[in-house]
């Protein structure tokens, strides 16, 4: 049998075109440039934006200085995820060690700087990893570099449509990296601003701002000029006399040519007439010249179209607490975007999909978030209705072992053992003597003796000596209820009214040993208790009841 090999070899094509076009868009073959063999170059305007912008417009410069560093100033860590809700630093690993220092030159602060100030700028950034492609450390990344995004050109499959290959052209002169035909991924990154005509290039906060950034600028030039001839534009030349329209059309010529635009502001202008011609100096006053409330204007919209709020640029006056607003408003609703774009498109780059690991910005150490940080933990503090493991991940902590329980806010104990003495027991309100009582207890454990809590109360030396009775017979006005045997207590501590059962009270009798003290007796008064309910509450307790 005789094999086709032809229709074997362009069905097997066939396949792996299926297979390489599987995950890609269905109008990536047309959006894809058919010009200069499918290489699509970098924006011609790289260069103006960044004359105009960063080196020359002092608004636009430090707009883009802010953002940068304010993103670079940031701290990243790698991440291995424990389960759906926890996860674990990790800091043994090659990308950990790039988030310190990504290459032998820079710190990864700056790599994030040049990044931030390219995408800023000019609406892309690129990112190279280098790392060995084949052996045992194959994958490994080793060194992380930001380069210049104008020197970058990509070019497509005419075929299917995607990215083949990233070109870095400087000087007639080559280096390109290939593109995943299946994943799209490359050793190159990159990041991109959206851009609403271009699908392959992003459009930059300075695009948006362009008009106002040339207008600052030929204004500064302007007024620079005219201050340069003592704020006069010149001599005003009046002809005596008619002159022909030959020589009209031949002096508004003149003008346009040698008397337009900030270069040529101040310069005198001779004219001749039939009759002679009138020359006189004339300027503007200190009013006139006043251009600074329309320049201001002009940063306003510059600031604003970088989101950066003009308190921050010190193009407005404003108040340390306006200034503290006007940051905090720039970090959540500027700098976040960044961090957080950076941070998913790094994570895609870097690991795979169902990779363990991960990068995350870390954003303790901002001074900025200061100020929510502590209205946060406030708010948490005060909020006596959450468990004390809800108010840590309330304030991005971990939680911690026996903290599944709500806080008393009169004690700060847990609710639980509020009310540990069953639910009879429970004080409705807390008396002068009780407090009393309680403050005699505190002391006696800390070894005071009895007197000397005396002196502390005002008390005459002697009058009340709680630890003179016999124990084992009550008083005739009280019932009695025996928790522990009085012979293993050095000496005893009567407590009146130490609790409230139903609004009655009962008397606790405390046994002192070694500094320790714990309850030895209860006792009833029996003009509130009747017999039968002092018996059962003794026996509840375990006690033994004398009447």
């Amino acid at each position: 049998m005789k094999v086709n090999w032809g229709s074997i070899r362009n069905g097997l094509n066939a396949f792996l075109d299926t297979v390489s076009r599987g995950k890609a868009s269905r109008v990536s073959r047309i959006i894809a440039p058919r010009g200069a063999g499918g290489v699509c170059w970098t924006p011609k305007n790289y260069e103006n934006y960044a004359n105009e912008t960063y080196l020359k417009n002092v608004i636009a410069y430090k707009a883009i200085d802010e953002i940068a560093k304010s993103v670079a100033s940031v701290t990243w860590n790698q991440y291995r995820r424990i389960s759906d809700d926890e996860r674990q630093e990790v800091t043994d690993t090659d990308i950990a060690k790039r988030l310190k220092r990504p290459n032998p030159g820079e710190g990864f602060a700056f790599l994030m700087l040049k990044t931030t100030a390219y995408l800023v700028m000019c609406g892309n950034a690129f990112i190279e990893r280098i790392g060995p492609t084949t052996g045992p450390n194959k994958g490994k990344v080793l060194e992380l570099y930001s380069h210049r995004p104008d020197r970058f050109s990509m070019k497509f499959d005419l075929g299917s449509g995607q990215l083949a290959e990233f070109i870095y052209t400087v000087n007639g002169r080559e280096e390109r990296w290939e593109v995943d035909p299946i994943t799209q991924q490359a050793d190159i990154l990159q990041l991109k601003a959206f851009h609403p005509l271009d699908d392959w290039w992003g459009a930059s906060a300075t695009e948006s701002a362009a008009r106002e950034i040339d207008t600052s600028n030929s204004a500064t030039e302007w007024n620079k000029s005219i201050l340069d001839h003592h704020g006069r534009p010149g001599m005003v030349f009046t002809l005596i006399g008619s002159v022909g329209e030959e020589y009209m059309d031949k002096l508004e010529r003149h003008l346009a040519e040698q008397h337009s635009g900030a270069a040529n502001a101040g310069k005198n202008l001779i004219i001749s007439g039939e009759s002679g011609t009138k020359a006189e100096p004339w300027g503007w006053t200190p009013k006139d010249l006043d251009f600074n409330e329309g320049d201001v204007r002009l940063m306003r919209k510059i600031a604003m179209g970088y989101g950066v709020p003009p308190e921050l640029l010190g193009i407005q006056d404003a108040t340390f607490n306006n200034r503290m607003e006007a940051r905090l408003y720039f970090w959540e609703n500027t700098v976040f975007f960044y961090l957080n774009y950076f941070r998913d498109e790094l994570n895609n780059w870097l690991f795979d999909e169902d990779s363990e690991f991960s990068i995350d910005y870390c954003l303790e150490d901002i001074p900025a978030l200061a100020t929510k940080r502590d209205k946060l933990w406030e708010r948490a503090e005060k909020s006596d209705f959450l468990e004390i493991n809800e108010k840590r991940e309330m304030v991005g902590l971990p939680p911690t072992k026996n903290g599944d329980v709500i806080l008393v806010p009169a004690s700060m104990i847990p609710l639980s053992m509020a009310g540990a003495s069953e639910s009879e027991e429970e004080i409705t309100e807390e008396t002068e003597e009780e407090e009393e009582a309680q403050a005699r207890m505190n002391l006696l454990e800390q070894g005071y003796t009895d007197e000397e809590i005396d002196e502390m109360f005002g008390l005459p030396c002697g009058e009340e000596k709680d630890d003179e009775f016999e124990e084992s017979k009550p008083y005739p006005t009280e019932f009695s209820c025996r928790l522990q045997s009085p012979d293993k207590y050095e000496r005893f501590a009567r407590v009146n009214c130490y609790r409230k059962v139903d609004g009655k009270c009962i008397d606790y009798i405390f046994g002192v040993k070694d500094g320790k003290s714990e309850v030895q007796a209860l006792r009833f008064k029996k003009k509130i208790w009747t017999q039968s309910a002092a018996k059962a509450y003794c026996k509840a307790k375990n006690g033994s009841f004398e009447a």
